[in-house]
């Protein structure tokens, strides 16, 4: 880092003020911690190649330097060819809480063209898996049917942690990020930020933004959008074009009424009496027993439309549901709890960030005309401010919550699929970048860049820093997945 730069840095954007001045005050000790840290021989899995890892000590609370510091990761896969390019690609997760382990797959998939003439730089975000961890329950226990349970079990987890949760938001992550791109050396970056991680990319972008080259966000959403004022509306969204998609198949439409309407009336049957079922987990073999209510069925059908495979299968879910067969539903829970594994989301990080940030700047009645006559309702909402109850968590400005405008190229990717994400926020997204081009993948779910030619698209316009001349017409010519009409196809 060229540490004398850094005063007029900071003078450049007056609404970042807050950021900046804490940013400013940190700099210099920073660059003289962290500029001569050393690199690691190390193996991450799933990859056969040796990474260059990195742990670094950073502060807790960077407001307070010589206070008690935390140990964050990042792994560093070289560039392969020789004279290669000195802007590497920054990799941040989703979740909040993601363990950056989920992301190695893309490694050698959509970014392998990329690793070809660029430095790789994977980032494990403080409070995740490998970054100081804030891990409380077993994936399983996420669908407990009883919220005051759960709320105690978080009580008990944040009187445990070593750390204090107040410091693992998305502020002190940004400073982390930067501190990773000193030590290794980095002038300028790119970025590529998935889901969550968009969110994350921004942030940066704002706090630094003569640091970054170019930016990818795929399953964008701005970084001042709260999910709790999109989730309900997005998954009705979803589920209509299910249900639409079911009609306009013969084999689908022969099964039954509307899914929607088997959906509705699912939701309230459970709502009045939750079903005890007990059955072989399909994925090991060992009896397991879960309440079926509103949250365990709303979380599942939400994961199953999280990608274009598992979406087919949700007419067949939900009307096997409604007729008291629950195995479907039960197999795709075991699914999404083997996937998401002990260390593969850190809970407790998720809190830190939603509780401190969509949260803190959403009310209760905004929510409530948002999710009105939506089949989820306000169920999220109220769950997550009975969890943010019992979990102890900061308070960002106001000011790093708010849209950015920015002159860095962006490439924006939505999957047309997209539960969570879809291409409206996308194009909201976009809309903060005077030099992006939206693209939208009609048969992808949520993550786009791994799907059919999208690696070949991220190269093009890493190599060029924009996407004129790119034919992208081979991600957005391919239809979506027609839905299942039973669990034999």
């Amino acid at each position: 880092m060229d540490c004398g730069e850094v005063a007029l840095r900071f003078s450049k954007k007056i609404w970042l003020v807050i950021l900046q001045v804490l940013t400013l005050s940190i700099s210099a000790q920073v660059c003289a911690k962290t500029q001569h840290a050393q690199t690691t021989r190390c193996f991450l899995p799933g990859i056969e190649d040796a990474a260059h890892c990195l742990t670094l000590a950073v502060p807790l609370d960077w407001h307070a330097l010589k206070g008690k510091n935390i140990s964050i990761f990042a792994a560093v896969f070289p560039a392969l060819s020789r004279g290669s390019h000195q802007d590497p690609l920054f990799i941040l997760p989703g979740g909040p809480g993601q363990s950056a382990d989920m992301l190695l797959p893309m490694i050698k998939s959509a970014f392998s063209s990329v690793n070809k003439t660029r430095d790789l730089v994977l980032i494990y975000p403080r409070g995740t898996a490998r970054s100081t961890p804030l891990l409380c329950l077993q994936p399983s226990a996420l669908l407990v049917n009883d919220t005051a349970a759960v709320v105690k079990l978080f009580k008990a987890c944040a009187a445990s942690q070593k750390n204090n949760p107040r410091y693992f938001t998305t502020t002190e992550i940004t400073l982390d990020i930067n501190a990773i791109r000193e030590s290794l050396g980095y002038n300028t970056i790119n970025l590529w930020g998935g889901s969550y991680g968009t969110r994350l990319a921004q942030h940066y972008i704002a706090a630094y933004p003569e640091k970054v080259r170019t930016v990818i966000l795929d399953g964008a959403t701005r970084r001042s959008q709260s999910i709790f004022a999109t989730i309900p509306h997005i998954m009705d969204v979803a589920i209509n074009a299910v249900a639409i998609a079911c009609k306009l198949d013969k084999a689908c439409a022969a099964k039954g009424p509307d899914i929607r309407s088997d959906l509705h009336n699912l939701l309230l049957k459970v709502h009045n009496k939750p079903e005890v079922v007990t059955a072989d987990n399909p994925l090991t073999g060992v009896p397991r027993t879960i309440i079926i209510n509103e949250n365990v069925i709303i979380n599942v059908i939400g994961m199953a439309l999280y990608n274009p495979d598992s979406r087919a299968i949700v007419p067949v879910i939900i009307r096997m549901a409604s007729h008291a067969n629950y195995l479907p539903l039960m197999a795709i829970a075991a699914q999404v709890s083997t996937q998401l594994g002990e260390d593969a989301l850190s809970d407790g990080h998720q809190l830190s960030v939603l509780c401190a940030e969509d949260f803190q700047y959403t009310t209760r009645s905004s929510v409530a005309v948002a999710a009105q006559n939506t089949l989820s309702g306000m169920t999220e909402f109220d769950r997550t401010a009975a969890l943010c109850s019992a979990w102890p968590h900061g308070i960002v400005p106001k000011s790093v919550w708010q849209t950015i405008q920015s002159n860095v190229p962006a490439l924006i990717l939505s999957g047309g699929l997209d539960p969570v994400t879809p291409p409206p926020l996308g194009a909201a997204t976009a809309a903060q970048f005077y030099h992006a081009t939206h693209i939208v993948a009609p048969a992808s779910g949520h993550g786009v860049s791994m799907f059919g030619c999208a690696p070949k698209i991220i190269t093009a316009f890493l190599e060029q820093a924009s996407m004129h001349g790119i034919d992208t017409s081979c991600l957005t010519r391919p239809k979506p997945q027609a839905p299942l009409a039973s669990r034999n196809g």
